[in-house]
């Protein structure tokens, strides 16, 4: 199996999970726009936005992993 084979299974295996759980997903996907088109639209630091993308990032990647 090729590197791009396995990276093609890999990113449908996280888009599946991603789309069955609809609700965490959105919750995780909001923090991370948040995070990024914030700062002129939500009165709080940089610290705070980069914080808001960091949680999103890593909450998706659980939600995706499967293990929810």
């Amino acid at each position: 199996m090729s590197a791009l084979e396995t990276a093609y299974w890999s990113g449908r295996a996280f888009v599946r999970e991603v789309a069955a759980h609809p609700l965490p997903s959105a919750v995780a996907l909001a923090f991370v726009v948040t995070g990024f088109v914030g700062d002129g639209v939500v009165p709080v630091s940089d610290t705070v936005l980069g914080a808001s993308i960091l949680v999103g990032s890593l909450a998706l990647a659980y939600v995706g992993s499967g293990r929810l």
